[in-house]
Order: C-alpha cells, then structure tokens, then sequence
C-alpha cells in the first residue's frame, strides 16, 4: 500500500514537472549566456535572483540590493550588507529589462572566488550605462571604477573610466609589473556591451558592443583574477560608477570567436544595444542560427538593429524590444511559441524627417527612413509603435498615419495595403496591432503631417540644426559625436574636437557648449546669386570667433563675432572685408556679454545689401557683397575656414535658407525662436504690410500671437508658451531670459492643439508697492509692475512662479511672507474689480510664490501680485465658544454663535509661527439670526508641530475682525512620504507610506472632480496607474492612519 502512495505521487510529480516544462519551456534547461557553457564562473543578470535581503525576498522597483546571486554552476553570489552602500534595483530600464543603479559609492562584493588560475585565460563581459563620468588616470586609482577588487591588492583586472572619456581596461600582474591597459572612446548617457580578456601570453584586450578590440601584449606572468567589488574602487568613497548595470558574465576562458559572437548576439538582442558593424558581423543565436544578416542580405539596413525572440539555451524570452538609437518598438504580446523563433529588424540609418519619394498615394509623405525584418522561426503577430518625436510628428489623430509593408522593393506607392489596425495615439506612442511580418520585408510610416518648417519660403530651407533634436545624446555633459539635419535634405554633420551637451541653458532647453569645437556639414549647395537669410540662437562667451563659414576650401566666407558685438563681421569674395576698412573696429549695437541672441545675416544676391541683425532689430551692420557660389562645398558652424578663431559659447538652433523672404517671413522665423528661447523680439515695423507689424510675434500659419501695436507698452520681458508643430514648436515652460525677469509660466502636461499660445509682456514698472490705488476689495496693495498675456487657442490651468527676492518687504529686499500674497488677474488693467488667485504653493526661503490660473475667458489678461495683510475691524457676532481638538489624525474645529447680524462667512485661518495665518476654509455665515448656532470643521492636513488657528468672520459690507487664537500640537507622520516620478507620463510611484495596506489615495481635478485612477501595491509602493489621465495638472490626496497629504500632480 504504501508503495502504491509512493507510485502515486511520483507520478503526480511526474505529471506537474511535465506541464512546468511545457509552459515554461526553457526553465528545465541549462541555460548559459548565448548557450555558451565553457568556464563560466560568474552570471549576474538584473532580470533574475536580485534580493532585497539576504536571498529570501526578491526586490522590487526602488528598492536596495543586499545580495546579487550567481546563475552559472559557481555560486558566486554578491552582497552588500552596508545600507548606505547597497545599488537600487530599478525596472523597465534597459530595453525594458531591470537594471541595478549605483551612485558614486554603492558597491556589491563577491562572496566565493573564482578560481581562475594565475596562468589562465579569462573574459568579462558586462552591460552598463553611465549617467555621468569622472576620469581618472592610466595608472592611479582616481577615477569612477566599474569593477575593482575587494581590497588593495597587486592584481588587477579592473575597468574605470579615463580622460576622453575613456573605458580603461586596468591590468596589473600578481608581482605589481605591467599596470595599464588597453582603453575604448565612451559618452555618458549611451548603454554599452563591454568585453575584456586575457589571452594567456597574447594580449590584453577590450571591445565594446562586440566591436574591434583595443589590445596590449600580455606575457607569462602570474595574474590572478582577484575577488570582485562591482560598482565602486576597492577603498576610495564616492570612487564608483554613476549609472546602470543590467548584466555581468565572467568565463575562464577566451571564447572562440564564434561563441563571442554568440553571447555578445544574445547581450545586444536582450538590451537593444546594436553590434558595431564597422566590420559586418551577423546576430546569431546559442545554436549558431543567424537571426540577422548584417554581413550580405541585410548590410545596408544594419543600424539600429534591434529584436525580439526566445533562446532557450540563453535563457532569452525578450518580448518586447527598442534599440537605444530609435523611435521603433515591437511588441509580440506574449510568449514565444518555439525555441529559436525570432523578430530582428534594422534600419537604412536614413533620418526620420518625412520625404516625398516613393509615397502612398492614399498619404501626403512617409519618413525618409526604412526598416528591414528578419525572421527566424515563427514569432508572429505583433504590435509596432513609433516614438512620435524627433522628426516624426504628432498630430494627435492616428488616422494621419499608416504602416507601410512591401516585401520585394522600397516602392511604396503601388503593392502596398496600408496597415491601419489598432491604430491609436497615447501620448507621444502611436500604435499598430496585428501586424504580420514576413522574411526581408520593407517597412516605413506614412504620414499626412509634413516635417516641421519653421517658416519661410517652401523648399528653401537648406539646413536646420536644433539641439532639442537629433543629437546622440541627451545628458547633461554628455559628447555631441552626431548632429542630425532636421530639414528634408538631412545633410551629413561631421564634428570636430568635443563639444558638450548641456541641459537646461537658454529658457529650460538645451544647448551645445563649444570649445574650440566646429561642425562641418557636406554639400550644402547655396546659389549666392539668389541671395539667403541665415539665422542662429546662441550665446557667445568670449574672445572673437566665427559662427559661420560657409564656401570652406575654396573662397573664405565667415560672419565672426565678439562678446561686445559683431565687428568687421562678413569677409567677401577672396577674403576682403566688406565695407570695414578696420576690421576690429565695433560697429552698431552691441551684444551684452553672455546674453542669449536670435542672429541673423540677410544677403539680398551678388551685388547687393548684406546685413546682420539681433532680435530681429535693425542691421547691426551693412554692406555689399558679391559671393561664388559654393558648389557642394562645406559649410561649417563655429569655425573660420582655416580650422581658426574659434565660436566659444553656446548653440542652440541654426537654420539656412537659399533664398531672400519677405519681413513677416523672417517674423515668423523668429517668433518661434523667441518664444522658444525666451529672447524679446525688437526692431521697427516696415510699413509694408497694414495688418502686420514686424515687430508682432506670429505663428507659422499666419496669426498674430503678440500684437505689438496693441500690446507696445507691454513689450518687455516678451516671453510664450505654445505649441506650433509646422514650426518644430512645443514650448510648455517659458521665462523670458532678459534681465530683471522674475515670472516664470508653466502649463505641466501639454497643449491640446496646435496653435494654442500663451505670450505676455510686462510695463516694466518697479517690483514694488507705490500706493496704487486700483484694488479689489480684500487686497491692500499690490505690484506697480503689471503683465499682460494674450491668449491664442486653448491653453487651460497653468502655473504662474513669481521670484520674490528683490522684492521690498518688512526687513529688506526678499523678506516677504508670500502667505499673505495673491494673484489679481483682470480683463481691462483696472484691479478694482480683478479675480483674486491665492497661492497653489510658496516658498518663504527661497521668495518664491506660485498661482494656478485657468486662462479659459477671454483672450487678453492683466495681472499682478497683490498682498492680503489686512488690519483689524468690528465683527458682528457673538462667539460663545470656539474649541479646536486632535481627533483621528485630524485637527477638530467647533465654534458656536449666540446672535449674528450681516454675517457673511467665517474664514478657518492657520499658522505655524502665531504670526502669518492663511485662509484653509471658508465657511458661511447665517446672516442674521438670534438663536443658538453651532459651525463644524476638520482640518484634515495639519501642520506638523504647532499650529495656530483664529477664526475671521467677514461681514457683508466686507468689515472683519477676529477671534481668540488657539493652539494645537500635532505630529504629521506623512511627512516623509515623497511621490515619484511628478511630472509622470505613465506611473507615479508614493513612497514612505507607513500603513499601506490601509491607506486609501484619491486623484481630483482641480475643480474638485473626482477621478476614477487605479491604484496597486509593488512592494513598498502605492502606485497610481495615470495613462489614462489628459496632460495637465491634478490634485493627490492620500488618507492613512498616520495622517494625510496633498500633492501637486503633473501628467506629461
């Protein structure tokens, strides 16, 4: 009997282990990296045994590492028993995959050795993406270390970052010989595939993503590799990378270049790394099936490789895949079917701005680049989306865009059915479903939204450089290697020496910073004898340099500036100056050092006017110009020809045009670069046109956004927001960048369309109080200076931030308690009869002060800031008590009245100081009445510590007076709790709670709505599912048992 039993439940567990194996087909296998086996001593992968604790708990998204554990057969597992020193676990990272983030000075160390032997061969691979670098030297231990050991020992088989940056492969001996090592060119902010190895008494080498290896000779010495720190230098604080790690492989051996091909195929497919095809190598798969052929077949489609698949000897299941460098994502959805089955495709590394070649006819254009499939196996269905940045536009509606599948040839107007299933737009994702691909098809996006054109004649914009688009990187310090033309001609830039990515520089966008750097751009073919405007934004630091040389190699053409303004500014034919006997003589206006500029040179054709303009004003200088026409010859930003006298500064945007405009065109032009950049438009109106003024700001499709002649005596401080997608235009956050600025607009989420603008100006009166006397009833004084917005379109809810410092107050200047602060906002200038904003948010430290108002009525708004500090009055009532109580985390207040006559309404005032109070509630009044009345109210988000509370009755005539102050202790347990990401697009995590099981959190609009957002618990976190919210700005409470907290929350 009891062998039956026993029978019995073999054969259950026989039966379960069966439909295990069949679900989860791969789980049963040994699985190796690319299904190579061979001496591997150390597997860590993001995606597998990552733990919160000791090996019991797996983390969960932001929370810390304790222990890493090893996949290979080793057991080398890492661990971090230090809190402070411990990587943050981090999901959906690298290419969907998780990743462990390190921050200077968090480190794992490896708990077993690796028992490679000191004569051995061995080969480290390892996934990783620095967010910024610090750069040591050859032979020191200064610099961010990737790897290192876990104490100071001779031997070395570390990785660390140099001058360049450079990856440094850092080798020493077991005897402290031989230090040094081969080195690979990185840039912060790019994701790469590491690879170095010693090749017993060969070399020394080291590859990124699977390209050519960097070498040094290795001899017969001893070098054992030693025990490892991942992350951080063996003793140095703060030593350590400053980025991700997705996956580290350690072998004790050299793989053969097959089986390097295989682990470095399965690595670039899992994280959308593409393989350096500077030599043409395949992606193949753990049984040498190639899944992509970037040697013949595919070879002109090799960029931007990326794919999904299973492989089950690797441990592969990627269902969903981007390469780093694309705006292409695929999705199968599900499982994979079969072992081996794959979806890899690649692109032409054509630009993603639309063309006119080769159109459908049912669509105006598609993108100039085209994709290629390679399939393996069956995978198929699956979802396609494209990544509506760049140069590919958003519309918002998805019946302007189609999939385009052709199997035999690129043409893609006859054989083709677009595919239009499932089309739908969420945000900046446009997505098809159902799609099936077959082996080598052609694939693009058709579109009927054209190419952004900032403006100008149709067809003469030549080059149209932006570094808000189509640079390879987009971190803060990060090395411009590429910059992409945004125009259709999608000329090729080439960049000289190490220009610099720099975030957040003119009006919250970025800019390139030049040192003794220059682009050169083949073939742009300018006809001088048409004439052409040339315009650029930048700031120029210091010394006298060229922004633009163009005919580079033959004739020598520059426009060369100074930081106090342009001088002996354009050369002519043959290198003569125009029209300058001195050329280092100052001429016109000057340019304020260090001061933003929208330039422009205007050529009407051989012969006649040349001219140089600022801020669309009058001509700085002029003169005639006869020039040769440059052929296909270079034209270079930011150097003279002769490689000399250097542009140092910033760069933000440059476009050229083959062809004089008209003076509204080049108004069009530069409204969107000053409302982009925050630069205020000067100059005078050419008389012309009669509806337009040159001086008006204009959107792309002709409207006048800012009206000069009606808005003159609020032409300072000029700044917009808007969205204008022909202009290559979404400005959501603007403060204008001249001196004496202290308004900064911010809309959070987006515009709902295009053509929708926000502009204001300033009467540039003082930021101070001077006795005005045009008040609304409430406010006792306010700013003499005053703004006026003119509103285009729809723009909603927008966050209005006032920089208070220099503002006058009780101690000096920046002393203000901004409490008692508000917004007037009023339809005629007159405030008597203005609506008054109080403060969404302010900032007593930094005087900072922020209001949300709904531009909705109307189309023009005066507003300033006015003050709420008002004196005392008689109140009317008579308070028989007023008592204030803790009670279930909330402050209880409860007031009762014996009689009351003309009572309007109570106000619940609160203070943290029993000095500034600020209106919570506002709670009727009875008018008039002789009888006994009670008033309740909760107070359910108290200060933490003390606070104080009166109650201000307001009677009808607007007299007041106040009661009795209270006092109430209370300790907010909510404090510490902080939401992450804010602004968010898909998920906002809420961290801190101490009672998550029993907090509950709410979404509102600003109007009070309540909305129906879903909610889930990962790990320590609430998080609020928001995809389904339109951008704009929102309200989050959170109730728990500790107490409750309101947030600000903005939906991108």
């Amino acid at each position: 009997m009891t062998y039956l039993l026993k029978l019995a439940s073999h054969a259950r567990t026989f039966l379960l282990l069966l439909a295990f194996a069949l679900v989860f087909p791969f789980a049963a296998l040994a699985q190796n990296p690319g299904g190579v086996s061979t001496g591997l001593n150390l597997w860590l992968k993001a995606d597998a045994s990552v733990y919160f604790d000791g090996g019991t708990t797996l983390a969960t998204n932001g929370q810390t590492t304790t222990q890493w554990n090893d996949q290979s057969p080793s057991s080398n597992n890492l661990s971090q028993s230090t809190l402070a020193n411990r990587p943050i676990y981090r999901t959906r990272v690298a290419n969907f995959n998780p990743v462990l983030t390190f921050s200077k000075n968090q480190f794992l160390d490896v708990t077993a050795t690796f028992g490679i032997g000191s004569t051995s061969d061995y080969t480290y691979f390892i996934v990783f993406e620095p967010n910024s670098i610090t750069t040591g030297g050859t032979t020191d231990g200064s610099g961010d270390y990737i790897i290192d050991r876990t104490t100071g020992t001779n031997d070395l088989t570390s990785l660390k970052f140099i001058a360049g940056p450079n990856l440094l492969y850092q080798t020493r001996y077991n005897n402290g010989s031989g230090l040094g090592g081969p080195t690979r060119s990185v840039s912060a902010g790019n994701r790469y595939i590491a690879e170095y190895h010693r090749d017993y008494n060969v070399e020394f080498g080291l590859s990124l993503n699977g390209g050519t290896k960097t070498t040094i000779a290795s001899n017969t010495n001893a070098l054992t590799p030693p025990d490892m720190r991942l992350g951080r230098h063996a003793t140095t604080t703060n030593g350590g990378l400053d980025g991700d790690i997705a996956e580290v492989i350690v072998y004790s051996q050299y793989p053969s270049a097959t089986d390097f091909l295989k682990i470095n195929s399965y690595l670039a497919i899992k994280y959308g790394i593409g393989l350096d095809q500077t030599t043409p190598q395949n992606y193949i798969a753990s049984n040498g099936t190639t899944i992509f052929d970037a040697v013949s077949a595919y070879s002109a489609y090799s960029s931007g490789v990326a794919g999904i698949g299973r492989d089950d000897a690797s441990g592969l299941s990627q269902t969903r895949s981007i390469n780093d460098g694309d705006q292409l994502i695929v999705e199968k959805g599900g499982i994979f079917s079969s072992d081996f089955d794959f979806l890899v495709w690649g692109n032409d590394g054509a630009p993603t701005t639309t063309t006119l070649t080769n159109i459908h006819p049912s669509y105006s254009y598609r993108i100039e680049r085209i994709w290629r499939a390679d399939l393996t196996g069956t995978p198929g269905a699956v979802s396609v989306r494209f990544l509506l940045t760049g140069g590919i536009g958003n519309s918002g509606d998805e019946t302007d865009y189609a999939l385009l599948i052709k199997n035999s040839d690129t043409d893609f107007s006859t054989g083709v059915t677009p595919h239009t299933t499932g089309a739908v737009i969420s945000g900046d994702t446009l997505t098809f479903t159902g799609v099936t691909f077959s082996e080598g098809d052609y694939f693009t996006l058709a579109t009927n939204l054209v190419t952004p054109n900032p403006g100008g004649p149709v067809g003469a914009l030549k080059l149209w450089l932006s570094v808000t688009n189509n640079t390879n990187c987009i971190s803060d310090g990060c090395t411009i290697t590429s910059w992409g033309d945004r125009s259709l001609n999608s000329y090729s830039v080439s960049v000289v020496n190490n220009p610099i990515y720099s975030a957040d520089q003119i009006n919250f966008n970025p800019a390139i910073e030049t040192s003794n750097d220059y682009f050169n751009v083949s073939g742009v073919n300018l006809d001088f004898t048409q004439g052409f405007e040339m315009f650029w934004v930048g700031r120029f630091d210091d010394g006298d340099g060229a922004i633009f040389a163009w005919n580079v190699g033959t004739d020598n053409h520059a426009l060369l500036m100074d930081h106090l303004g342009p001088y002996g500014t354009l050369l002519g034919a043959g290198g003569s100056w125009i029209g300058l006997a001195d050329p280092t003589a100052y001429y016109g206006e000057k340019l304020a050092d260090n001061d933003p500029v929208i330039g422009r040179i205007d050529h009407l054709g051989n012969g006649s006017a040349v001219s140089i303009h600022s801020n669309g004003g009058s001509a700085l200088l002029s003169g005639n110009a006869t020039y040769s026409n440059s052929g296909a010859n270079n034209f270079r930003i930011g150097a003279r020809s002769s490689g000399t006298q250097f542009y140092n500064g910033l760069i933000s945007e440059v476009l050229v045009y083959n062809s004089t405009m008209t003076e509204e065109e080049k108004a069009q032009i530069e409204s969107m670069l000053a409302v982009k950049y925050g630069i205020t438009r000067t100059g005078v109106d050419d008389g012309a046109t009669a509806l337009i003024d040159e001086r008006d700001y204009i959107a792309n499709n002709g409207t006048v956004i800012w009206d000069y002649s009606s808005n003159n005596a609020y032409h300072n401080n000029v700044a917009g927001i808007g969205r204008d997608y022909p202009a290559g235009l979404n400005q959501t956050k603007s403060k204008s960048e001249s001196a004496g600025s202290v308004l900064t607009m911010d809309n959070g989420g987006g515009f709902s369309a295009n053509y929708d603008y926000l502009v204001w100006g300033n009467d540039n009166a003082a930021l101070e109080s001077t006795g005005s006397t045009d008040l609304p009833s409430g406010i006792v004084s306010r700013l003499e200076r005053v703004w006026l917005a003119q509103k285009t379109g729809t723009i909603g809810t927008v966050n209005l931030e006032f920089d208070m410092i220099s503002v006058e107050g009780s101690a000096g200047p920046g002393t203000n308690d901004l409490s008692y602060t508000a917004l007037l906002v009023d339809d005629d200038g007159d405030f008597t009869n203005a609506s008054i904003v109080y403060p969404f948010s302010y900032d007593n430290t930094a005087q900072t002060v922020s209001f949300d108002n709904d531009f909705s009525a109307g189309s023009e708004f005066y507003f300033t800031v006015g003050s709420t500090d008002l004196s005392e009055a008689p109140l009317p009532i008579e308070l028989l008590s007023f008592v204030i109580k803790e009670e279930n985390g909330n402050v209880k207040l409860e007031w009762e009245t014996a009689t009351e006559t003309n009572n309007d309404f109570f106000s619940v005032e609160r203070s943290a100081d029993g000095l500034a109070y600020k209106e919570i509630k506002r709670v009727n009044g009875a008018g008039n009445s002789e009888k006994v009345l009670n008033y309740l109210y909760y107070d359910t988000n108290p200060l933490p510590g003390t606070s104080y509370y009166r109650l201000k009755q307001t009677d009808f005539d607007g007299t007041f007076t106040y009661s009795e102050v209270r006092k109430a202790t209370f300790e907010n347990k909510l404090q510490s709790v902080t939401i992450f990401p804010n602004p968010a697009r898909d998920e906002v995590h809420i961290r801190g709670l101490k009672s998550i099981d029993k907090t509950q959190a709410k979404v509102f609009r600003l109007s009070g709505e309540l909305l129906a957002i879903p909610f889930s618990i990962q790990g320590d976190d609430l998080v609020a599912d928001v995809r389904k919210l339109p951008p704009g700005i929102f309200v989050l409470y959170i109730t728990s048992p500790e107490n409750n907290r309101v947030f600000k929350l903005i939906k991108k």
